[in-house]
């Protein structure tokens, strides 16, 4: 996030950014184990970004005059025991599967 003031961000981590009756948020790092396999995955640049764009519209709402740059990625924690090319195969799965949707919604356009 950027372009943001420290109130505007923390009016926004309880409402905006996670709901307190059914979200835990986390800043900055979360716990996870040693054996946890963990990684995120993002929008590309130039691709719409529709969660990061909502947030930022709702940011607007708490402080006008604030314009703020929100991204947003998901994050996975794969846990159990996971070898290293399960773990390969499970991540090109769902970072492919983002590019994969890409090119379907492309393919659609035309």
């Amino acid at each position: 996030m950027e372009n943001l003031s420290e109130d505007t961000f923390e009016k926004a981590c309880n409402g905006i950014f996670a709901e307190p009756p059914v979200d835990v948020l986390y800043l900055e790092s979360f716990p996870v184990s040693d054996k946890d396999h963990v990684f995120s995955v993002e929008y590309l640049p130039g691709q719409f970004d529709q969660r990061a764009d909502s947030a930022e519209q709702c940011v607007q709402f708490i402080k006008e005059d604030e314009s703020p740059v929100i991204k947003t990625a998901t994050t996975y924690v794969i846990e159990g025991n996971v070898t290293e090319d399960e773990f390969a195969a499970i991540k090109n799965h769902c970072i492919n599967l983002w590019t994969q949707e890409r090119q379907e919604w492309k393919n659609r356009k035309r």
